[in-house]
């Protein structure tokens, strides 16, 4: 009986020894993972240490260099607008505020044009973060330039480049076009100039449509309206590689006044071909 009982003491020392061990097991581990809970919990919730998959410094025209964003134009008009993101979708954003500079340079590296940046006047800005916000930069060439690169870097949390050249194009001949459909109560003329000024006679059927009134840009001739016919007509001046876009509206919304762009002969824009 001595040996069995000295035997299960020792087993008894034994098992005493186990548990003390996988206690200590435990609270190591419980320690372990609070600790490694609060460091993931920090990481999540501090925006300083977010990954740069979370910074998002996007654009509507400008785009990273690699891809050579390039883009003509018929007129300068009144500047290049672009929009400056700092998200990718509605659901995928910077959580911080974004700062960045606009640099606008010439065909030899020089700076060329006025930069317009919301409340700033030194080129740069900022986008606010924790929700899909934009700022709209405008850029205005100086006069006589025909091709401007502009620059947008973020300077911070994170640096990235987005750019984009803008090419006036040389064009030889003015052209006219009409946008319109079925339904639609009003059509669009858009006249493109040549890379001179020059003055065009527009003529229409008063029967059909109605230039828009209030444009500045046209000269409306009492004496073709007072003949009592049905042609009347207006002029309008375009300027050297400029542009400009009239509203006509219909006398019936069914019908389609499409017009195909082509060049203007004779410096007369007809648009009585329409049955």
């Amino acid at each position: 009986m001595k040996g069995y009982w000295s035997r299960q003491g020792k087993i008894n020392r034994k098992q005493k020894g186990l548990l003390l061990i996988a206690f200590v097991l435990t609270a190591a581990a419980l320690i372990t993972g609070l600790t490694v809970a609060k460091y993931v919990h920090q990481w999540e919730s501090d925006p300083a240490l977010a990954s740069t998959k979370e910074f998002y410094f996007t654009s509507d025209l400008l785009k990273e260099p690699e891809e050579k964003a390039s883009y003509e134009l018929y007129s300068w008009g009144d500047g290049i607008k672009i929009k400056l993101q700092n998200f990718e979708d509605q659901k995928r954003f910077s959580e911080i505020d974004i700062a960045f500079k606009i640099t606008s340079n010439d065909l030899n590296g020089s700076a060329n044009g006025n930069i317009e940046i919301e409340k700033n006047t030194d080129n740069t800005g900022k986008i606010t973060g924790s929700a899909a916000n934009a700022q709209t930069i405008i850029v205005k060439p100086d006069g006589g330039a025909k091709s401007v690169t502009v620059t947008a870097e973020s300077t911070s949390p994170y640096k990235k480049t987005l750019t984009a050249s803008f090419t006036l194009k040389d064009t030889t001949e003015p052209r006219f076009q009409v946008i319109d459909s079925a339904g639609k109560a009003a059509a669009e003329m858009i006249i493109k100039g040549s890379s001179t000024t020059q003055t065009f006679t527009l003529s229409w059927n008063s029967a059909q449509m109605a230039p828009d009134r209030t444009n500045p840009l046209l000269t409306f001739d009492k004496n073709s309206e007072s003949g009592g016919g049905t042609t009347s007509s207006a002029t309008i001046t375009i300027p050297a590689s400029g542009s400009c876009s009239i509203l006509l509206f219909k006398k019936e919304p069914v019908a389609d006044y499409s017009v195909k762009e082509q060049d203007i002969v004779n410096n007369r824009i007809s648009l009585e071909i329409f049955e």
